[in-house]
């Protein structure tokens, strides 16, 4: 049986795209940045890389954080399209057509981001980043916004509690 060849959707595209032209804007060679996967802790050799610039290989989450690290850059950096401004249309696996800054809102989890989405979405922002994370973001919030919060965040825990019940 013949093997099948790797199917890149957008976002593969785009993560294959950036890994070549921030190796290159470093001035990596393939080996290079293979060095600096392997310090990484993620070993991928020369020719894998090579596989990945070209997309004949995929990159699973693991080599997204290795590449990263060895591109000395956010996991965010690899998964953004580049665009000539924020409101340059890009797209993205799952996501469609946004506005880079839409899309880069989302991605680093500032914003729901999407078209038609509100861009502040209480119950997205708990679901989408780490509970410390909106701990440390309301820390200095005075005391009746803190109430409200707390009724909101339990309004939330509540809806989602009837929608799924015990699963």
């Amino acid at each position: 049986m013949p093997i099948r060849r790797v199917e890149l959707d957008t976002t593969g595209h785009t993560v294959r795209e950036n890994v070549k032209r921030l190796r290159r804007t470093q001035r990596l060679t393939l080996r290079d940045l293979a060095e600096r996967m392997d310090a990484a802790g993620r070993r991928i050799a020369h020719t894998s890389l090579s596989d990945i610039e070209n997309g004949s290989r995929r990159i699973d989450v693991d080599d997204l954080l290795a590449l990263a690290i060895a591109l000395d850059v956010s996991p965010a950096t690899l998964l953004m399209p580049v665009a000539e401004g924020g409101e340059a249309e890009v797209e993205a696996t799952g996501v469609g057509t946004a506005t880079a800054r839409q899309l880069w809102l989302w991605i680093v989890a500032e914003s729901a981001g999407r078209p038609g989405w509100p861009v502040i979405d209480l119950d997205w922002m708990m679901r989408a980043r780490p509970e410390w994370k909106f701990e440390e973001e309301t820390a200095d919030t005075p005391e009746n916004e803190r109430k409200m919060i707390n009724t909101l965040l339990e309004f939330f825990e509540r809806r989602n509690d009837r929608r799924h019940g015990d699963d």
